[in-house]
């Protein structure tokens, strides 16, 4: 466990992925400093990052990533312009290999959400999205300020 800055850290996320130009990541101010495992929590936003990125189907694509102190958790919010997931997709898009568009159409393997659900997950957290057709999407990371083993 680590001291990890997380407005740092998702800035390196972002310059890592590199968006393409016309697309903007804002890092919302005053990220929080959590005791944390750095590459896990990395490979978490990575992957929700470069899933808006990929989705957003628009030249002037916008992720937004935002928190909020949740008493025992940190609530990371990733928000994106996107064309959204359909309420019936909402528990799929978490299944292992699963895309919601053909292969020929989006680039992916369909693990990057179950990466991000089975990483936060065992360490005591929870992920969820909130979206609907036309609307974007908003994955919600509820991350431990205490990681289940230091309890």
């Amino acid at each position: 466990m680590v001291s990890v800055d997380t407005g740092h850290l998702l800035a390196e996320v972002v310059e890592l992925l590199s968006p393409p130009e016309g697309a903007r990541v804002d890092i919302a101010p005053g990220m929080p400093t959590i005791a944390a495992e750095r590459v896990p929590m990395q490979q978490v936003f990575q992957n929700l990052i470069s899933n808006a990125l990929k989705h957003a189907r628009c030249s002037d694509a916008r992720v937004e990533v935002t928190w909020e102190d949740a008493g025992a958790y940190v609530e990371f919010a990733v928000s994106d312009n996107g064309p959204g997931i359909a309420p019936e997709y909402h528990e799929r898009i978490w299944d292992l290999f699963h895309t919601l568009e053909s292969r020929d159409k989006v680039e992916g393997t369909g693990i990057g959400l179950s990466v991000v659900k089975k990483i936060v997950q065992s360490r005591g957290g929870s992920v969820s999205v909130s979206s609907r057709p036309g609307a974007g999407a908003t994955f919600i990371v509820r991350w431990p300020k205490r990681v289940k083993d230091e309890a």
